[in-house]
């Protein structure tokens, strides 16, 4: 398993709920989730994923699926 992490600053976002329903949507609809957080500001999004899974595309697609804009995004690889 090689864990990396994904970075997506992300609009409209919104409350603590919103985070906890973003948690569970994710893992629901991506495989290779190890984990994610949000930004006390709430809108970061931040994913750990096992890049034999699932791809920083996947990720996108995700989130624009789940009615998010993601306005930028940037990826961590670690060997």
């Amino acid at each position: 398993m090689s864990k990396n992490s994904a970075y997506f600053s992300v609009t409209p976002f919104g409350t603590h709920r919103d985070a906890k329903a973003l948690r569970q949507a994710f893992n629901r609809s991506c495989d290779g989730i190890l984990s994610v957080s949000t930004d006390s500001g709430g809108n970061l999004v931040s994913v750990e994923f096992d890049d034999k899974s699932v791809t920083p595309q996947m990720l996108r697609d995700c989130l624009t699926n789940m009615g998010y804009t993601v306005n930028h995004a940037r990826m961590e690889y670690y060997s």
